[in-house]
């Protein structure tokens, strides 16, 4: 099966309860002394080691922090002397660029790293978030949140993906034949085969849901063994892993827009008949959420969401007496 499997995320990073910027960097303390014994060579060295040297490469008195907001330091010489956890707390404090070039080289050599870093990227992409100490806790709930993704049914197995490289939505790592519409992927198997992908991405507290994929157009019988339409499965799955979030969906129209811009080049290959369908999934009746439109919609790279709210009981008796529960799988099957 494609995809990273959520059990294997480990637990390495400790919350530090909101404290102010600078105390996250008490979580590596003595970083200064470390590189300043593995840069007390000869002169010579920075010359060799420091990606962009300063005036003064002669001497070890410099401010370390500065240095490595300023791009001097080599990513590779400082992965020599701080784990990968400890360098991921230095790139979200000074937000180095050269330290982001390096995660991404770690894609495919160290999947879980990449991941601590795509969650990095979900947070500049769609937070703004101005304290970094609120980032950092924020970084270690998200952490823990995607350890607990499941299918929520029986047969169905499940397996996280990202958008390739930094951008917020590409083709599949993965699967080079599947383009997500978001940062993250959510691989749904039956039976050990791809059978559906669901697509979202992290904001401040809140995900942005934004695509549910059929791997094929036919032969879906699995539909008939849901408790939910598909659209309403990724949300389900959602909100039980990152509990307490709010979840907005995006709207089909802009779904539908983002997508067209895809075939800027081939526009005769996004058929009307595509458009329609793609406008009906996101914007089709739900049974047991509501879209609430008293809330402003929130936009992020070219696409409109709308915050979701939960029926109570009673709302969701007299919306499956309306609708029936599997009239959109048949209609998909």
């Amino acid at each position: 099966m494609l995809g990273f499997n959520v059990k294997d995320l480990q637990s390495v990073f400790p919350s530090i309860n909101n404290l102010s910027s600078q105390n996250i960097l008490n979580l590596v303390p003595d970083r200064i002394d470390r590189w300043n014994n593995f840069a007390s060579g000869p002169s010579n060295w920075f010359k060799d080691h420091w990606l962009y040297p300063p005036y003064k490469t002669d001497t070890l008195d410099f401010d370390f922090d500065q240095a490595l907001k300023k791009d001097w330091i080599n990513p590779a010489d400082l992965s020599k002397v701080f784990s990968l956890q400890e360098m991921m707390i230095l790139n979200i404090v000074f937000g180095s660029y050269d330290l982001n070039q390096f995660f991404e080289k770690l894609e495919k050599e160290n999947p879980e790293a990449f991941v601590w870093y795509k969650i990095f990227m979900n947070f500049w992409h769609y937070s703004h978030m101005k304290n970094k100490s609120d980032e950092y806790d924020l970084f270690c709930e998200t952490l823990e949140s995607i350890k607990k993704l499941k299918p929520l049914l029986p047969d169905f197995e499940l397996r996280l993906t990202w958008a390739d490289s930094w951008q917020p939505n590409n083709l599949c790592f993965h699967d080079r034949d599947l383009w997500l519409d978001s940062e993250m992927g959510l691989l749904i198997y039956y039976k050990n085969k791809h059978v559906l992908t669901f697509g979202f991405s992290i904001g401040n507290r809140c995900l942005y849901y934004s695509q549910a994929q059929l791997r094929q157009k036919k032969g879906n019988r699995f539909l008939f063994n849901l408790s939910w339409s598909v659209l309403e499965w990724g949300i389900k799955i959602l909100e039980a892993a990152f509990v307490g979030w709010p979840i907005y969906l995006v709207t089909g129209e802009s779904a539908a827009a983002a997508i067209k811009k895809c075939y800027a080049k081939c526009p005769e290959k996004f058929k009307p008949e595509t458009e329609d369908r793609i406008k009906n999934l996101y914007n089709s009746n739900l049974n047991f959420y509501r879209r609430n439109k008293d809330k402003e919609p929130r936009h992020c790279w070219s696409r409109e969401y709308i915050l979701l709210e939960a029926l109570d009981e009673e709302s969701n008796k007299r919306k499956r007496n309306d609708v029936p529960q599997y009239q959109e799988h048949q209609a998909m099957v």
